[in-house]
Order: structure tokens, then C-alpha cells, then sequence
């Protein structure tokens, strides 16, 4: 079983061989069998090793962010964020995966190479390592002269911020299919009126929340402090915390209404680590889509 296993990844020819080297069609596809296998099992043995190393990866990708951020007016706050509950998995695992594209090129190209040289006449190949001798480097010296440069191009953009407003910067990384934002926005004991901060922080989120196409924002109210003011109704207090939401989304920040949808979610007894006093947010594809 192991030996015919091996065997894919030898691709030897099964058919008699030319004395000009002409194969068999068959052969030339078990000869690209073998190479694509090998390149993707070098692929996920390096994509393995990353993982193992993702912090250093990481701390070195953002290094230009972090060299630009000391670069930065005082006045200017600025974050690295992920917008949404499965965006640093994600991050991780596209991360890694372009790391071990990029370090494990040479063996990938070799094999895409290797298989086309037979096919190629002696002036081709003679222009096609003149290419590679001048690509190659050129390629590096570009993506050096990138990395280099960045943090002053990144403290540039950034430094546009105006005083007092904090520039959220997300990973470019992030899974963008759907999101999932725990507290957009905090109440207080037993109300459902939107703080000054609050308002700042739905503005903040407002590119993240927008529904796309097809897609509904629900909000989701969460309440088990109801007093005196509702009755001690924490079902009517969370739906008029999600309500107060979506009316500024709707009215403030020109989300389409038919897009926002608020639920009430009470919780009798508080979990630790979870507020009972706020508001969480769910970008969901419905499979009917409201109409515009």
C-alpha cells in the first residue's frame, strides 16, 4: 500500500520512451500527478511550521504598523482590530498560508519548471534563465524596498486622523463574509437611552456594520437589569435597547431600515464575562433577501 502511495509521487513512465524524449500522454500527466503532489505536501508541512510560529510571523508583518505608529502626532490614537468573532482565526490561517506560499516558492516553481524545460528548445531556455536571473532578484529588492518604506507611508495616511478621533485600522486579512459584533453599544441600569460614547463607538463600527447584499444587520438586545422604568420587563427593555440601535443606524449613519432588524434577547442571570446591559450585532444572509 505504502510502496504504490510512494509510487504517485515518483511519476515514472509506464510507457516506453523516445530516443528524443517524447513520452506517452499518459505519462505526462502521472509525471504532473507526481509534481503537483509533492508541492502540496511541502505546501502543508509549511504551512504546519508557521503555525508554530505564527506570533514571530505576526509580530513581524505589523511591524511596519507599529514602527508608524511612533511616528504618529500624539493627539492621534490609532488600534490594529479585527472586526468580527472569527477574524483572528482567519488571520491566522490565511496568514500562515501566505507565508508558506511565499517560502516554499522555489520548490513549487522548480517543479511547474522542471516540467515545461523538456518542452523548450535550446534558445527558449537560454532566454528563460536570463529572466529568472533578472526577476528573481529584482522581485526581492521590490518587496525589500516595500517593507521598508511602509511604516512612513502608513504614518502618513494615518496622520490625516483629526485630533480626539481614534483611527481603527482592520486587518486586511479579516474574514469578510459575515461578522459578529458582541456589545456595539452599553446601557446603563435599567435604560435604554444611548450614551455620547456610544454613538462615538456605532460610528466607529458604522463601515463594519452596513449590511452588503443580501444582508440583514440584526441587532440583539440584551437586558436583566429592568427596574422601576419598565416595569421590571427585561424582554420590553432589551427590545428597546436594540431598537434604540437600529433607529441610529437607520437615522444617523443612513443604513436602509428594510436591513435592520432588532431582537430582544433577556437574560434572567448573568453569565461571567458577558454584559447583560447592552447591544450585540449579526451581519446574516437570509435566504430570502429583503427588498431594497
Amino acid at each position: 500500500m505504502f510502496s504504490r502511495l510512494f509510487g504517485l509521487y515518483r511519476g515514472k513512465p509506464q510507457n516506453p520512451v523516445g530516443d528524443d524524449g517524447r513520452m506517452a500522454l499518459a505519462d505526462h500527466f502521472r509525471e504532473l500527478r507526481a509534481r503537483l503532489l509533492r508541492a502540496i505536501t511541502v505546501l502543508v508541512l509549511a504551512i504546519i511550521v508557521a503555525l508554530l510560529f505564527y506570533d514571530q510571523i505576526f509580530d513581524f508583518v505589523t511591524s511596519p504598523y507599529t514602527d508608524a505608529k511612533t511616528q504618529l502626532n500624539p493627539n492621534v490614537e490609532s488600534k490594529l482590530i479585527s472586526s468580527d468573532i472569527g477574524g483572528p482565526l482567519m488571520i491566522q490561517l490565511k496568514l500562515c498560508t501566505f507565508v508558506a506560499i511565499g517560502a516554499t516558492s522555489p520548490y513549487w516553481l522548480w517543479q511547474i519548471w522542471a516540467f515545461i524545460l523538456p518542452g523548450l528548445n535550446p534558445r527558449e531556455r537560454k532566454w528563460s534563465w536570463v529572466f529568472i536571473a533578472v526577476a528573481g532578484p529584482l522581485f526581492i529588492a521590490g518587496m525589500a524596498l516595500g517593507f521598508y518604506i511602509m511604516p512612513k507611508g502608513l504614518a502618513v495616511l494615518i496622520g490625516f486622523t483629526q485630533t480626539d478621533v481614534q483611527n481603527l485600522v482592520r486587518s486586511a486579512l479579516r474574514n469578510s463574509y459575515a461578522l459578529d459584533q458582541p456589545l456595539v453599544a452599553t446601557f446603563d441600569k435599567d435604560s435604554a437611552d444611548l450614551s455620547d460614547e456610544a454613538r462615538h463607538y456605532l460610528d466607529l463600527l458604522s463601515s463594519s456594520l452596513r449590511p452588503g447584499l443580501g444582508q440583514v444587520l440584526v441587532l440583539e438586545g440584551h437586558a436583566n437589569d429592568a427596574g422601576d422604568r419598565f416595569d421590571g420587563d427585561n424582554t420590553l427593555l432589551a427590545l428597546r435597547r436594540a431598537t434604540t440601535v437600529a433607529d441610529y443606524v437607520v437615522k444617523e449613519l443612513a443604513f436602509v431600515s428594510v436591513r435592520v432588524e432588532a431582537r430582544a434577547f433577556p437574560r434572567e442571570e448573568p453569565r461571567p464575562g458577558v454584559s447583560a446591559r447592552g447591544v450585540d450585532a449579526h451581519l446574516i444572509q437570509p435566504i430570502e433577501s429583503p427588498a431594497e
